[in-house]
């Protein structure tokens, strides 16, 4: 049967067997289940009509736990062992964890307020499992939250603050499962979103100020609705997307691994910030009119595309340290091997005083070659001007094309790019 309580428990409650009846009160002190009550089915719930303060340990399935309140700052919530929790009920204003929750296997669905600075929610598999389930936060996570994937629609209304950490150490793939895009409202200065294998669809509504680390792969999409003003880093290939909208590319952007050929970083805004990537098979593109007023470091080799919408501008560099105005392929600039060509477009112009383009930057990397016949730079707009002639960097000079440029102004754009040997 089950236990209703319309006032308090007041003393610590201990069974040493297991819970099959649900506990409903007005307010619970420490509450142990010790017992193992695993087949228990349907599995039992616990309502508390108010915050909860205490330590609350259960080693087996509870169907929903409903705490009509916070979770305070020093309480404790765990399900110990395999223990999954179907159900995680709080309000949407005052429901706020500001101690530990724990969930020793699957939390199926969550209606929480937020995860407060100090408070911490973990879940040591999923977060989701079924056709019905969800993860809502309406507030804001300044403490953790750590799963080790998420299967579910996952939804933050508030932001990653600058105390907050969501890491999910594989897989996040909600859309696998005809989820809608997983969103957060924003990330805030220092503020950390660490995800294992990104292959569903995220979405940052709100600035990305803080840091983004993908730790394996990118082979789904991550839009950032609002520009990119601090960083992202995706440790292993980027064969999927990434979208940067209604601001600039502002900030670090790191592709350790391949943007393989499938991969796209698209930013509609210009990008100012410092982009490396391992290999770019792919693309990345401006959209009409944004420039690269940053720098595109390519660590190997450029067999895809580049393409800017606008210019390869120099912006003011009154320290001269070079960390600007440029396209640097460490390795090659070729065709892939499976035929085709690889490409530099520059909509736009040359712009400023010392904007270039380097291929075998180093000068002394193997192989390395800028290969005339399938690969080649080409700009549409304004030429580089006449008093930009001065090269401090060695490169291996290819094919390069120009429409509507005069022969001086194309003299000039070679001059820039001219090689270590006398070719021409």
């Amino acid at each position: 049967h089950n236990i209703e309580i319309t006032g308090d428990i007041l003393n610590p409650v201990t069974i040493t067997g297991f819970l099959k009846a649900d506990i409903v009160c007005g307010s619970l002190h420490d509450f142990k289940v010790s017992g193992v009550g695993s087949g228990i089915f349907p599995p039992p719930s616990i309502t508390v009509y108010g915050p909860y303060a205490e330590t609350l340990y259960v080693n087996q399935t509870v169907n929903t736990l409903n705490i009509a309140g916070e979770i305070a700052a020093g309480a404790t919530v765990e399900l110990a062992g395999y223990s999954s929790l179907y159900n995680l009920t709080m309000p949407s204003s005052s429901g706020v964890i500001r101690g530990t929750v724990k969930v020793g296997d699957v939390l199926r669905k969550a209606d929480i307020g937020g995860i407060a600075q100090g408070g911490s929610l973990e879940v040591v598999t999923e977060i989701g499992y079924g056709a019905n389930d969800h993860f809502h936060v309406t507030g804001d996570i300044a403490g953790t939250l750590t799963a080790d994937s998420v299967d579910t629609h996952f939804q933050v209304d508030g932001a990653v603050t600058s105390t907050g950490q969501i890491t999910i150490n594989k897989g996040f793939d909600t859309t696998a499962g005809g989820f809608p895009a997983a969103s957060i409202g924003g990330v805030d200065p220092n503020g950390l979103v660490q995800i294992g294998t990104l292959a569903g669809v995220l979405g940052i509504t709100g600035p990305q100020s803080g840091d983004i680390h993908v730790i394996d792969d990118l082979t789904g999409e991550l839009a950032l609705n609002e520009g990119l003003y601090g960083s992202v880093q995706v440790h292993g290939d980027l064969s999927g997307s990434v979208y940067v909208s209604n601001g600039p590319l502002a900030n670090r952007f790191d592709v350790d691994g391949a943007v393989t050929s499938d991969g796209l970083i698209l930013a509609t805004d210009d990008i100012s910030a410092v982009v490396t990537i391992g290999d770019l098979a792919g693309t990345l593109e401006t959209a009409s009119g944004a420039s690269l007023t940053g720098a595109l470091t390519v660590l190997r080799d450029l067999t895809g595309t580049v393409h800017l919408g606008g210019n390869l501008e120099d912006p003011a560099d009154p320290n001269g340290n070079l960390l600007r105005r440029h396209i640097i392929v460490a390795g090659s600039f070729k065709g892939p091997s499976g035929g085709g060509d690889a490409a530099i477009l520059i909509d736009g112009g040359l712009t400023g005083a010392h904007p270039f383009i380097a291929v075998d930057y180093s000068g002394w990397t193997a192989g390395s070659d800028w290969d005339p016949n399938t690969a080649y730079v080409q700009v549409t707009g304004a030429p580089v001007p006449p008093s930009c002639t001065e090269t401090r960097l060695p490169c291996t000079f290819g094919t390069f094309r120009a429409a509507a440029v005069s022969s001086m102004a194309m003299r000039n754009s070679l001059q820039l790019m001219r090689t270590r040997s006398s070719k021409p």
